[in-house]
């Protein structure tokens, strides 16, 4: 029997604090070493490499996940066809990506640029497979293991580093060994050797287009404002809003991991019929996320400041951006159960006409704004689109197999977050931002547990689930 999925949430989320760090220290090194500049030319080429990937993604780490927890995990040849495809069409976006870098002339000069930084992602992309698989035995801990040491690899190169080339080298190398640990410690590792069938492909290609189709049209609509930021305005504001942009990213992981970890076990009890248990999943889901939203959100408001400062003062104009990019930290720690939910659900084809109308949506919203207000403009876009996705999608949930939102106990959660970073503004503005970070966390938990946030009956059916 496998660790429950609490268990798995709490290991994930502390071993990913560590991972987040070091990330985040990475992202400060970076910002010191290279030119404001610089760092705006490198977020937009890590941009276009990332929709690269996304393409060659299509759908195929979800479409695991849900047929290993449909199937009780003993689906394994699916796997093997499901790594051959993935390997394929990662070389065919990377192929694709370099003519395009070299053929573009003002992209030219990126080429090299463009194919130390995919490289990196196609290790990424190969390491999204494996923690599927790690996700649904149980073993999550395992993966985190790799995580770490990848992200401190990446944070020790970059202590000799002073070029944009060396800082796509340190991650791209950093990656690169997150993939081989995760490939030496995954459980039934055979099962994932890759296995090429046309008949396997074409069962893949029937399943997974629609979630396919939805996670391109998501990160379209996820980094459009990047791309029309990079016609409009300059590189200099582009690295402001791939600053702020970055810090936010660090927070999406917690709600993507429990949604990954939902996943299988949302599948099993809806293949059983089991409404009731598919509905205390998504609901008590739903509120560890909110819990932790409440918390994370609060700081990165309240101290955007001295955060953004830490990194470097010439990214002052980060600040406002990323109290707004807060607010959609906030709307997507809910937005990504409920994407989870009916992906369980098999909802994929609504997802993806929401998704649709989101791009059309979300792009016509930066052309209108970004020329006129800039980066700015890019990061209410964001807020306005994913509160769009959010309520959509929870609508669609509810009338599925609804859900309980826990209003009481987020009011409570908001008032223990409020308390505790007052607290932390108390402190002279010469102590550490990271401990009084550290210290805000630490009471958060506490008033929380005092005011009945954390209790017995908090979560049990978390606790009490499995993994498979």
């Amino acid at each position: 029997m496998g660790q429950s999925i609490f268990s798995n949430v709490v290991i994930a989320t502390v071993s990913r604090a560590a991972v987040v760090l070091l990330g985040l220290a990475a992202t400060g090194i970076t910002v010191r070493i290279v030119s404001v500049e610089s760092f705006g030319i490198y977020s937009l080429v890590l941009t276009i490499g990332t929709f690269l990937q996304l393409f060659a993604d299509f759908g195929l780490y979800l479409t695991a996940s849900r047929e290993i927890g449909a199937a009780g995990g003993s689906r394994n040849d699916m796997m093997r066809h499901i790594v051959s495809l993935r390997i394929a069409l990662l070389l065919c976006m990377f192929a694709l990506g370099l003519i395009a870098f070299f053929f573009i002339p003002s992209l030219k000069n990126l080429a090299l640029l463009f194919g130390i930084l995919f490289l990196g992602l196609v290790f990424q992309s190969i390491s999204q497979l494996i923690m599927g698989v790690f996700q649904a035995y149980g073993s999550i801990w395992k993966a985190t293991v790799g995580d770490i040491v990848g992200r401190a690899v990446q944070v020790s190169i970059l202590l000799y580093q002073d070029s944009l080339t060396g800082v796509a080298v340190a991650f791209m190398v950093s990656l690169c060994v997150a993939f081989i640990i995760h490939l030496v410690l995954v459980p039934h590792r055979g099962n994932l050797f890759p296995k090429v069938s046309i008949s396997g492909w074409r069962y893949l290609a029937k399943t997974s287009w629609p979630i396919a189709l939805m996670l391109v049209l998501n990160v379209i609509y996820f980094r459009s404002d990047i791309l029309v930021l990079s016609f409009f305005r300059s590189p200099e504001e582009i690295a402001w809003y791939g600053l702020a942009y970055k810090i936010i990213e660090n927070g999406l992981f917690f709600p993507a991991m429990v949604g990954g970890l939902l996943l299988p076990h949302i599948s099993s009890a809806l293949a059983v019929k089991n409404r009731k248990q598919a509905n205390t999943l998504v609901s008590q889901g739903l509120t560890l996320s909110l819990y932790t939203a409440v918390i994370v959100v609060t700081m990165l408001v309240v101290f955007a400041s001295p955060i953004i400062l830490f990194f470097n003062s010439e990214y002052s104009s980060s600040i406002g951006l990323l109290r707004v990019l807060s607010i959609a930290l906030s709307i997507m720690f809910i937005g990504n159960i409920f994407g989870f939910a009916l992906i369980a659900l098999s909802q994929q084809r609504k997802l993806a006409a929401l998704y649709a109308a989101l791009v059309v949506f979300n792009i016509a919203m930066n052309l209108l704004f970004i020329p006129r207000h800039g980066a700015l403009a890019a990061a209410w876009a964001t807020v306005a689109t994913e509160a769009i996705a959010m309520l959509s999608a929870s609508y669609i949930v509810h009338t599925k197999i609804g859900f309980t939102f826990p209003v009481v106990s987020t009011l409570l959660a908001g008032v223990s977050a409020l308390a505790a970073a007052y607290v932390g503004t108390i402190f002279p503005s010469y102590v550490h931002i990271g401990f009084r970070l550290s210290i805000v966390a630490v009471l958060y938990i506490g008033i929380g547990y005092t005011l009945g946030l954390w209790n017995k009956g908090t979560l049990r059916m978390l606790r009490e689930v499995s993994t498979i």
